[in-house]
Formats: structure tokens, C-alpha cells, sequence
């Protein structure tokens, strides 16, 4: 009989789904469980009769095909353990051993737990075998590797044929990004929100920061933790500055504040502020007349002191040739990604590191989804480092994309 069924073990809850046939065909019909191991979080999915002949493996809200999918050949990706790291450290020790002399010639290796794991080969029992695996690894740490998806275009945040998005800001719960709208015809900037109920999902709601408007172009929005604080770029009277907005809580709107006159004192456009999450460095690019960018940093001892010890970074202007603009820094400071055209005849997305913040940022690297027709800039990139959203030209207007990072972790292994 069809049937959608639940059970409840000791480790674990287990969901059946019997006899379950493909929409708008009732006699082609599916049967799978799904797995939840209460101690480390695994999930198993076992396919035991199926009818479809494609579609997604794995699991979803089930609200139809999610707004960020990128079709993948699982059989092409990196499996996620590396063999005879059975204590999960990381490496492949004398630790791990222990865990093969104590299952050493168990022979019922079988199901969710494989003898600790030690039946790396799944032939029942801990043997030769196993050992000739985990002996690959001796002494060998786990290696990270990633790469970033297919950029996502977020058509969800154009305003129209005649504006679009650009410059975008994340919160930090994912539900709420800023951003600068291009208002193409008329060749002029503001600011706006734009609101979503899940961090995978789309924006389905937007809002023009229309309280802060002057007339004059605004862009670059940087927003606090606690979203209570905005920091923005505004042009006037062919200078760009950078300014401060707040408000007592998300509910309110957005009252001007200052503008950081301490900063702007000679003449350069001051744009694209990246603040440490205590607010007190700031990072931003001047620029002038001749088209070279610089990237500076000053710090402050509150928020509501002027900003002081005003630096030029002169690492990121020997090296790009003045080319680079758009910083985001990350919130220990030692990671900076921006764009620039050095390597590339239109704009890239590059990402920079340091040791330590007294130090000088290097081992800058091209990221490797640039696609430099789409003229990319001003990122944003989430403090995990797994989502980047940035500005890009598609056939026109600017458009704001997301890519996001997949990683492999380890050598090849069989499942665990």
C-alpha cells in the first residue's frame, strides 16, 4: 500500500516513503527512506525502487526547485572523509590505529557505523585492506579544496527595465540585503532594501531608502551587526563622500547622521567603505582624475570618535598598478576581496590575505568564476567566506550576481 511513514529508534528517526508515484502518473511509483543519526548528525537516504528518471537527489523544503539550484554530477565531486582519519582529528595517526587494533578481523561490519568506520573498503570486515587505505593517509593532515558555482543572477532585484541593483550588503542573518539602485535613464544613484524569508530563497519584497535621498547620487551601502547604522557613499558637487545614517530599530527609517570630513581632505572621491564588525576600522578606496584607485585605512578608538591614523595600503596599488577598487574585508581583517582589471581587460573579483593586521595584505589571487565581459565589482563576501555577491553587466543595466563555495574536504574515500 502507498505510504508516507515515520519511526522513531533509538539514534536515530527513519521516514518511509512506499509505493509514492511520480506526479500526474499513478502507476509509476517510488520507495526510499530517509535517515537522521541522532550522534553525528548523518543523514542516509536509500533509494530501494524508483520509477523517476531524473530530478534532484537529496533532500529540499519542497517548494519546487530552489532559487539558487546548479545541476551537478555527484559522481564528479570529491567524497567528504579522509581514509583512516577515524577520530575525526583531521589526520592519520597512530590515535587512528587504535580504533583498527581494537576492530581488528570483526567480521559484522554493517550499516550506518562500518566498525567505527575501520571497514573503510565495505567488505564487512576490518582487513589488509582497510589497512592498505588508511596507510595511503599515514600522517597527512586534511586538505581543503573548493571551488565557486556558477554566478546566480538575481533578476529579483531589478526595478524594471530601467533600473537595477548594484553595490550589494548581506545582513548577517541573510534576510535583508543593501544595495545602490543604477536608475539607468536618468543616470543617477539611491539606496534601497530588499527582504527575503530564507537565506536561500529570493527577494520578494524592496524598499527605496527614500528617506536619505538628496538628489545626489548615493552608492556603496556597509551596514552595522545589528543593522542599526549605514554607512553610504554620496556625490555632490562633483565630490563623493562618505556619510553615516542610523535608526533606533529595523522598524524605523533611516535618519542622516555625519559625514566623515576627517577622511576627505584631499579632494579624491571617497567610496566603498568596509568596516571591522566593532566599527572602529575602516577600509575604503580614494580615487582621482587620472582613474587610479588607492585603498586606505584608518581606525578610530569609538564609534563615536573621528577616525584617525589615516594609511594608504600602498600593497594593493604596486601590485594592481592603481587598478583595485571595492574592498570587503572579513571580520578578522586579514582576508580583503575587491576587483580589479590588472590581470584582465575588464573588471575581476580578486581576494588578498595577511598573517596578522600590522602586516601587509599579499597572495592576491584571481577568483577563479570571473568571466571578465560581465565586468564584476564591488563584492560582497558573507563571513564565512561561502557566498560572494557582487555587481556585474550582463547586456546593459548592472545586475547583482551570487556565487557560492563548495568544498571538498580530504582524499578520495568511500562513503562513511
Amino acid at each position: 500500500a502507498r505510504s508516507i511513514s515515520y519511526k522513531q529508534l533509538a539514534g536515530s528517526i527513519v521516514v518511509t516513503f512506499e509505493d509514492v508515484p511520480l506526479y500526474g502518473d499513478k502507476d509509476a511509483v517510488n520507495s526510499f527512506q530517509v535517515e537522521l543519526f541522532f550522534a553525528d548528525e548523518t543523514i542516509w537516504i536509500t533509494y530501494l525502487d524508483l520509477a523517476a528518471g531524473g530530478g534532484i537527489a537529496g533532500l529540499s523544503e519542497g517548494k519546487g526547485v530552489p532559487a539558487f539550484y546548479v545541476e551537478s554530477d555527484l559522481s564528479e565531486y570529491i567524497n567528504c572523509c579522509r581514509c583512516g582519519d577515524f577520530d575525526g582529528d583531521g589526520d592519520v595517526d597512530l590515535c587512528d590505529f587504535v580504533y583498527v587494533y581494537v576492530n581488528w578481523l570483526r567480521d559484522d561490519c554493517t550499516g550506518h557505523d562500518w566498525c567505527e568506520r575501520t571497514d573503510i573498503d565495505r567488505s564487512g570486515e576490518v582487513g589488509t585492506g582497510d589497512i592498505a587505505l588508511a596507510a595511503y593517509n599515514w600522517l597527512t593532515g586534511t586538505e581543503t579544496e573548493y571551488e565557486w558555482t556558477e554566478p546566480y543572477y538575481h533578476e529579483d532585484l531589478l526595478w524594471g527595465d530601467e533600473i537595477s541593483g548594484t553595490d550589494p550588503f548581506l545582513s548577517g542573518d541573510g534576510l535583508t540585503i543593501y544595495l545602490a539602485r543604477h536608475r539607468w535613464l536618468e543616470d543617477t544613484y539611491d539606496l534601497a532594501e530588499a527582504y527575503r524569508d530564507t537565506p536561500e530563497g529570493p527577494f520578494t519584497s524592496k524598499r527605496v531608502i527614500s528617506e536619505l535621498y538628496t538628489g545626489s547620487a548615493q552608492i556603496c551601502p556597509w551596514v552595522s551587526s545589528d543593522q542599526l547604522r549605514l554607512y553610504y557613499c554620496e556625490w555632490s558637487g562633483g565630490e563623493c563622500c562618505i556619510k553615516m545614517a542610523g535608526r533606533s530599530s529595523t522598524d524605523d527609517t533611516w535618519t542622516y547622521v555625519k559625514t566623515f570630513d576627517e577622511i576627505h581632505t584631499d579632494g579624491l572621491a571617497d567610496a566603498h567603505p568596509s568596516l571591522t564588525p566593532d566599527e572602529l576600522t575602516l577600509f575604503w578606496n580614494k580615487s582621482g582624475g587620472s582613474g587610479n584607485k588607492h585603498v586606505y585605512m584608518a581606525k578610530r578608538a569609538s564609534i563615536e570618535d573621528s577616525f584617525t591614523d589615516i594609511t594608504e595600503l600602498t600593497e594593493f596599488y604596486d601590485a594592481t598598478d592603481g587598478m583595485v577598487s571595492g574592498p570587503s574585508v572579513l571580520p578578522d581583517a586579514l582576508t580583503m576581496y575587491f576587483s580589479s582589471k590588472h590581470e584582465t581587460e575588464e573588471a575581476c573579483i580578486y581576494r588578498a590575505t595577511r598573517a596578522s593586521t600590522v602586516e601587509p595584505f599579499g597572495d592576491i589571487e584571481l577568483l577563479e568564476f570571473c568571466v571578465p565581459d560581465k565586468r564584476e565589482s564591488s563584492p560582497y563576501v558573507t563571513a564565512d567566506e561561502k557566498e560572494i555577491y557582487y555587481r556585474g553587466n550582463v547586456t546593459g543595466p548592472w545586475g547583482i550576481y551570487v556565487t557560492h563555495k563548495i568544498i571538498f574536504e580530504g582524499e578520495s574515500c568511500l562513503p562513511r
